[in-house]
């Protein structure tokens, strides 16, 4: 469907498959060695470039999937866990990160939470924003109507809490 000829096509592919045995075999020369770091730098950064597009983008019409994220802060839950068994010094900063990324995604799904208490009922919505225990006490109710936030908000509150005992145990262990 792409409109080349076969012959291209498969220049094209011969081409691309033959980059990783060319990458070995000048990785061994020294003016292109010395830059391993960096080379490495820009592999990873298309891995994580094209791994992202096809996660987030393949989707039916590009929309924002809950369980994608539940999945990805699952995922990092369980690497925060594998950290935790290793030790590191670095379990203080993965701990303020998904601190940080999960203080944010509940806000931004308790607001959506919020936005579906007042459209329901005004009431609803005051309580729900002053005391806090109405907004689940709502969510439960019509866990039908707010099912994805309400999953996402408990998926940012549990990686709070891992956030939370990882910082802890890395600043105890030290």
């Amino acid at each position: 469907n792409s409109g080349l000829g076969k012959a291209k096509a498969f220049g094209l592919l011969a081409v691309f498959a033959a980059m990783a045995p060319m990458g070995t075999l000048l990785s061994g020369v020294d003016v292109i060695g010395q830059y391993h770091r960096e080379s490495l730098a820009v592999v990873i950064g298309i891995f994580l470039h094209v791994s992202t597009t096809i996660l987030f983008e393949s989707s039916e019409g590009h929309r924002f999937n809950a369980y994608k994220m539940m999945a990805i802060a699952a995922g990092l839950a369980l690497s925060a866990a594998g950290m935790l068994l290793t030790g590191g010094g670095s379990m203080v900063i993965l701990g303020t990160i998904l601190t940080f990324v999960g203080a944010i995604g509940g806000f931004i799904t308790g607001i959506m939470l919020l936005i579906a208490n007042f459209k329901k009922n005004v009431g609803w919505g005051v309580a729900s924003l002053l005391l806090g225990i109405p907004l689940l006490v709502f969510a439960i109710m019509h866990f039908s109507e707010v099912k994805k936030p309400f999953l996402l908000y408990i998926a940012f509150t549990a990686m709070i809490i891992v956030g939370f005992m990882l910082s802890a145990a890395g600043a105890i262990s030290g």
